[in-house]
C-alpha cells in the first residue's frame, strides 16, 4: 500500500492539526460572539434577572417574542460553536500525536539504518 507510506501519513496527520487548529479558533470566536450578543439580549436580561414582565401593548408582547426567539436562535448558536472548538480540540490533538508517532517512527527507522549490521564481515 503504497499510499500509506510516512510521508503521505505525516501531511495528513498535519492537516489534521491544522484544520483542528482552525476549527476551534472558530468555535471559540463563534461563541464569544454569540455570547456578547446574548448579553444584549432583552429577553436574555429578563430571564438572567428572574423578572416577571406584563406587556403594556401588543407591540411590546411582539417585541418579547421576537427578543425570545433570537435569544433561543443564540443559545443553540453557542451550543453548536463548543461542539465545533471541541471537534477542534480532537483533531488537533489527533494531529499532533499522529505526527509525532510517524516521526518518532522515521526517526527510529534513520537511527538503525545508520548503525553498522552485526552480521557484515570485517575482515
Amino acid at each position: 500500500m503504497a499510499f500509506l507510506n510516512r510521508d503521505f501519513l505525516e501531511k495528513v496527520f498535519f492537516a489534521l492539526l491544522l484544520a483542528g487548529i482552525t476549527m476551534a479558533l472558530i468555535g471559540g470566536w463563534q461563541f464569544l460572539e454569540n455570547n456578547n450578543q446574548l448579553s444584549q439580549n432583552q429577553a436574555e436580561q429578563i430571564h438572567a434577572n428572574g423578572e416577571t414582565v406584563n406587556p403594556a401593548s401588543t407591540a411590546e408582547a411582539r417585541g418579547l417574542v421576537a427578543s425570545d426567539l433570537e435569544r433561543r436562535r443564540l443559545i443553540e448558536a453557542r451550543f453548536n460553536s463548543m461542539v465545533l472548538g471541541g471537534i477542534g480540540l480532537v483533531a488537533l490533538s489527533v494531529g499532533w500525536l499522529g505526527t509525532d508517532i510517524v516521526r518518532s517512527g522515521r526517526r527510529k527507522q534513520e537511527e538503525t539504518a545508520q548503525q553498522p549490521s552485526a552480521t557484515s564481515p570485517t575482515a
